[in-house]
């Protein structure tokens, strides 16, 4: 079974972009930009809401909504610069709404039209608001490991759904990444074992020799030691650590796909236990009939009576 790999853009924010971005290049279709209100979700309980009016057709106003959390501020400082900074010459922040997280204001008439490659390419940043702003803390850590300035510091708890949150812990040359599986089905849990198991040990072939460390353990690893509580209610679901170098966040999209993919581990997860789960089920199902179909061939023929012309019946012995 191939694993899952989901790229960081949203499809739907993407194409809309693009969409009426490119209607504005030509007087006739311009008017097609008229007003919407889309509503979206993605998994991990993250939302989105595009808006965009008529009487502004080189504008679309995109709000974000991350999982509620009890701990979590409306928006981190690090994934405010990040944005800022990622997105301030094609869009500006405004207030979001009640419910919503951020709020980017995207000026399509300001996109680079004249350029396919710089175009896609910033369509692509902006589709993928979601990995800057939720993967912000993360990627704040990974940055000073790529700039070599990273320093041991305490534990980092970083949010990620109701009453789910995982831990990073920096060191002088390494940043090690660790998730608590929760899992509130007992099947859930007891599938998972047996697959984190075998993913921790995948790291030992041949072609994955420079892919970061992985490890698998029930009890909590040293590195929570001291943590807060929620650091140790795994319940049963054991503990994943992944340790990262320089070399896994420098080079050309190192550092975003580490960003994203540690990001969503949780959804990679939960995406293979309800896999095992259908496919186990499918075969139960065909082994079930298969059981039913031995045990019809196994009935004895029912002997049928037959009648003479006086009306009594008789059995024939063959």
């Amino acid at each position: 079974m191939a694993m899952l790999q989901v790229a960081p853009e949203s499809v739907i924010l993407r194409d809309t972009i693009r969409t009426r971005a490119i209607r504005l290049t030509n007087p006739e279709t311009i008017k097609q930009n008229n007003s919407i209100s889309v509503n979206l979700v993605e998994f991990d309980d993250v939302s989105y809401r595009l808006t965009a009016s008529a009487g502004e057709p080189n504008k679309l106003l995109v709000s974000l909504a991350l999982p509620p959390q009890e701990k979590r501020e409306p928006m981190s400082k690090a994934a405010t610069e990040l944005v800022q900074r990622e997105f301030s010459s094609v869009a500006t922040m405004q207030p979001p709404d009640a419910g919503f997280t951020v709020a980017l204001e995207i000026k399509l008439d300001a996109l680079p039209m004249d350029d396919d490659a710089a175009l896609n390419q910033m369509i692509n940043k902006l589709a993928s608001l979601r990995s800057l702003v939720m993967g912000a803390p993360l990627r704040t850590q990974l940055e000073l490991l790529a700039n070599g300035s990273c320093k041991e510091g305490p534990l980092i708890a970083i949010p990620h759904r109701p009453g789910e949150e995982f831990f990073v812990k920096p060191q002088e040359d390494s940043v090690t990444v660790i998730f608590p599986m929760r899992f509130k089905d007992p099947s859930d849990a007891t599938i998972s074992c047996t697959f984190l198991a075998e993913f921790a040990e995948a790291r030992r072939q041949p072609a994955l020799t420079t892919a970061p460390s992985c490890s698998y353990s029930k009890p909590p690893p040293l590195e929570l030691r001291g943590g807060p509580p929620t650091a140790l209610g795994a319940n049963g679901g054991g503990y994943v650590s992944f340790v990262l170098f320089k070399r896994h966040v420098t080079g050309k999209g190192r550092l975003e796909q580490s960003t994203w993919r540690l990001s969503t581990f949780y959804g990679f997860v939960n995406y293979h236990i309800k896999c095992s789960k259908a496919y186990m089920h499918t075969r139960m199902r065909k082994r079930t009939q298969g059981l039913l179909q031995v045990l019809n061939r196994a009935k004895p023929d029912v002997v049928k009576e037959k009648k003479k012309a006086d009306g009594r019946t008789f059995v024939r012995n063959s």
